[in-house]
């Protein structure tokens, strides 16, 4: 019998800023621990890539356009909270409903591609619900400067719950709205068609849904 094939080579990957640090690049040492053979180069951006020209491999992406040229696999759902420091909520009391959030200085994020501001999602009454929050703070490119605007009293802050854990834990932040909430966005690996896919790309997309059952519970 022929010895069984072991991934090698250099995986190229792209990822969000964010989901980067707090999803992916921990795992990182873990994949290596279990192919060697592979070498991982991975890009954190929040822009748009050009598979071919720049030579990825892979990318994760939230809310992945439909593309015929690309394979799209589900990764998570993840879940958005709002949140803001124990001092400005003892200042100006939490919001009760979305209704309330004109009253309050909210945190914006603005998508450098487009600087399209991000709308607040929510569920109310059984029904999705869009808001587009105000306020005197607006970040774009990394969701983390809004976060800690708000851990500072800037104001309230929507973003995805893994981000804030730790925060939510200690009482750093604190969650207002959660009658409101159970939105997500989803994020989605992406990787050309073909019909050989090296194995070493194989292995890594094998790797992340082993993973994903953790993020989904």
């Amino acid at each position: 019998m022929g010895k069984q094939l072991e991934p090698t080579g250099e995986l190229r990957i792209s990822v969000p800023t964010t989901y980067g640090h707090y999803r992916i690049l921990p795992l990182l040492p873990r994949f290596r621990e279990r192919y060697p053979g592979v070498k991982v180069d991975i890009h954190l951006s929040n822009r748009n890539i050009d598979f071919v020209a720049e030579g990825y491999d892979l990318a994760i992406r939230v809310r992945a356009q439909p593309d015929s040229t690309l394979i799209a696999r589900h990764l998570e759902d993840a879940r958005l909270v709002v949140v803001a420091a124990p001092e400005y909520l003892a200042q100006i009391g939490a919001p009760e409903t979305p209704g309330d959030l004109e009253r309050y200085d909210c945190i914006q994020f603005e998508l450098p591609s487009t600087s399209r501001r991000i709308p607040w999602l929510f569920r109310e009454q059984g029904k999705d619900r869009e808001i587009l929050a105000a306020g005197n703070y607006c970040c774009s490119d990394d969701v983390l400067g809004g976060v800690t605007l708000a851990k500072n009293g800037a104001g309230l802050f929507q973003t995805y719950r893994f981000i804030v854990e730790k925060e939510l834990e200690e009482g750093s932040l604190i969650e207002v709205l959660q009658t409101f909430g159970g939105r997500s966005r989803p994020f989605t690996l992406l990787y050309p068609h073909g019909r050989h896919v090296p194995l070493r790309l194989r292995a890594f997309v094998e790797f992340l849904v082993e993973y994903k059952r953790q993020w989904n519970v």
